[in-house]
């Protein structure tokens, strides 16, 4: 039996007795007994639960923090990290614009009126956007030093962020004149945020380096976002933040398919992407069964980039919303309408679609076989290399040449060529030695070539002979 059954069961047996005596009997004992076993039990439960709950997020957070040269390979397979453009900037005030800190010309003079200038603002700031969505791996600020003449410097006390991720914060009571950060976070929207009043933010220079991310361009932004994880600002009942992202469009609260927080002032849904992309629709599936004004005032952000606000008098049911914003958060907020009253948030369905960043990561060069060559008249034509040999490094060499295929040889000799097979093809088992530059492959044999495909190749492939 179960623990309520058997708590339950001792109830009924106990039923003609009055509630001193119940309290007195050694059955009443024992159902007293059951009772606090079962809290005890449910406590337990809902804490393994939590446990649980946490060891899975903190695996998942594990999994993406990753190395910067892992996060770099895994975007196009090289750890070379490219100068990035701003564009677009804004900030807090315009004492001189805020595009001199986005020209890409660095002029550090004092009062050159080459540089960003705040007035003396109140926790001024300074915003600008990539070119393209990007991994961020450092950025580096040029300012100009003793600037109290026109207020305090704002670089004595700043965060920096990459997207709503605050990569750096800066505490000092000395200013600097140029300064580097690292950051490692993806996004598309750089902020200098100053923590002190009746500051000047003085910028000559904002430059970024990283590189840009690949964006899957399927189904012309129509590809299905998948939402991994969810949070609420409060939950009523048992309608948790899951039951707008499970795929079930029953639109009727009262049968458990809708997500829906407590009354409070501005309550909120949020979504995380499996992976970081441009959204650039949702769709939003209203409760059905009634009160559907709800859902009249709201407000859609993307890492804290507002991308649509819906306030309006006509009830929706289902609707599309235009968004094309950057990120992995998409959070959709009860907005200040005309009342201040505080409000519930019914979502029984939240839909995204849009461009997904797509992780290329390294080429491979291909393994096609193993063949024999012949001395005087050789498939593959020209020796390359003879040092610490390994495919990738014979395939970058070939690939230089622009040359479709490459062979390993004696383990140690790189050879690349336009053509193979001409002698046959040999077992697996005659490419015997081992690549003196790799562990991890054989490099044929002597006169045996191991034959690979060139992974880039910016040529009209050439049809192998055979």
């Amino acid at each position: 039996l179960s623990c309520t059954s058997t708590y339950y069961l001792l109830r009924r047996l106990l039923l003609i007795k009055t509630q001193s005596k119940l309290a007195e009997s050694p059955t009443g004992v024992a159902v007293k007994m059951v009772r606090k076993f079962c809290g005890s039990l449910a406590l337990l439960l809902q804490l393994l639960l939590l446990v649980g709950q946490s060891q899975q997020f903190l695996k998942e957070d594990n999994m993406k923090q990753l190395s910067r040269s892992t996060m770099l390979k895994m975007i196009d397979g090289s750890d070379k990290e490219d100068r990035l453009y701003l564009e677009r900037c804004t900030q807090s005030s315009q004492l001189e614009s805020c595009q001199f800190a986005v020209d890409d010309d660095i002029n550090q003079a004092p009062w050159s009126n080459e540089c960003a200038f705040t007035t003396a603002d109140m926790r001024p700031w300074f915003e600008a956007r990539l070119e393209n969505p990007s991994f961020v791996t450092r950025i580096q600020l040029f300012t100009v030093r003793n600037i109290e003449e026109r207020g305090r410097d704002a670089l004595r006390d700043f965060d920096l962020l990459v997207g709503d991720f605050t990569c750096a914060r800066y505490r000092s009571y000395a200013s600097f004149s140029n300064r580097t950060f690292s950051c490692d976070n993806i996004g598309e929207h750089i902020r200098v945020q100053s923590h002190l009043d009746h500051a000047v933010l003085v910028l000559c220079e904002v430059v970024v380096y990283g590189k840009v991310l690949h964006l899957s361009r399927a189904d012309n932004g129509n590809t299905r976002l998948k939402v991994s994880r969810c949070a609420m600002s409060s939950v009523e009942k048992n309608n948790i933040c899951e039951r707008a992202i499970d795929n079930n469009l029953d639109q009727d609260l009262k049968k458990g398919a809708c997500a829906y927080t407590e009354k409070e002032k501005r309550p909120w849904w949020e979504g995380r992407l499996e992976v970081p992309a441009i959204v650039r629709k949702l769709r939003v599936y209203n409760r059905a069964d009634c009160c559907q004004s709800q859902l009249n005032t709201f407000e859609i952000t993307v890492d804290g980039q507002l991308c649509f606000r819906y306030d309006a008098d006509k009830m929706i049911n289902v609707q599309d919303f235009e968004c094309r914003r950057f990120g992995s958060r998409v959070r959709i907020t009860i907005a200040m309408g005309k009342t201040d009253d505080n409000s519930h948030l019914p979502l029984c369905e939240v839909q995204l679609y849009g461009f997904p960043v797509v992780y290329l990561g390294a080429k491979k060069p291909s393994y096609i076989g193993c063949f024999p060559e012949r001395r005087l008249k050789r498939d593959l034509e020209t020796l390359a290399g003879l040092n610490r040999m390994s495919p990738d490094k014979c395939d970058r060499i070939c690939s230089r040449m622009n040359k479709p295929f490459f062979g390993l040889q004696q383990g140690f000799q790189c050879w690349c060529g336009d053509h193979y097979g001409s002698y046959g093809r040999e077992r697996e088992k005659f490419c015997w030695m081992q690549c003196d530059g790799s562990t991890e492959y054989k490099c044929g044999a002597k006169m045996i070539s191991s034959i690979f495909k060139v992974s880039k190749q910016e040529y009209e492939k050439s049809k192998p002979t055979r």
